[in-house]
């Protein structure tokens, strides 16, 4: 076992946000990456965060899988461009994602209060085949709005926050989908 390295806090904010890998690997999959208590964690997907220890400013290996190695790539500038995740199954290089674009224009508006220490939220659902990294949230007072186009019908969805998928705490109206989860429904009236 490597010895931990103590990486100072200013150096972990520079590793904050979402990485995606390349859909080749796994269709719309983002690593989230944040600092708690000093500590770098990462949280693959929809699995819950896991610290990873430091090895040295910027390589670190997963708390929970000792063979899996995280390590940052930065460019010339010192600017964090993604990361390697390095297994005894090889190599993947995951891009860092640039700040997500909010969808501010459409017909139907989707407000979730809170959550301001978010990095990301977005909205997915039934209507973009619930693709997490297409509908995103932009901060707006105390909370986070989307705005979609929506064309008339019904439709379950969900707020995704840093990776966490909530109901939507305002729409009381749920379902259950095929595999037992519980989604928000929204039906669209026609004109």
């Amino acid at each position: 076992m490597t010895a931990q390295v103590k990486v100072a806090s200013a150096l972990l904010q520079r590793y904050v946000g979402r990485y995606e890998l390349d859909p080749k690997f796994a269709h719309d999959f983002v690593l989230y990456v944040s600092v708690k208590d000093d500590s770098l964690w990462v949280r693959p997907g929809y699995l819950r965060a896991r610290r990873v220890i430091g090895e040295s400013e910027s390589r670190f290996h997963d708390s929970e899988i000792p063979d899996l190695r995280v390590t940052f790539i930065k460019d010339e500038k010192g600017n964090v461009t993604g990361l390697t995740l390095n297994s005894e199954t090889g190599d993947i290089r995951v891009k860092k994602m640039p700040p997500p674009v909010p969808s501010v224009t459409g017909n139907t508006t989707f407000k979730l209060a809170g959550h301001l220490d978010a990095e990301a939220v977005a909205i997915y659902g039934s209507f973009n085949n619930w693709i997490q990294t297409k509908n995103y949230c932009a901060r707006e007072g105390d909370g986070w709005v989307c705005r979609i186009d929506l064309a008339p019908g019904k439709y379950t969805y969900r707020f995704l926050v840093d990776g966490v998928g909530l109901l939507d705490p305002t729409n009381s109206v749920t379902e259950a989908d095929a595999n037992g989860l519980v989604d928000s429904v929204i039906v669209i009236k026609p004109k």
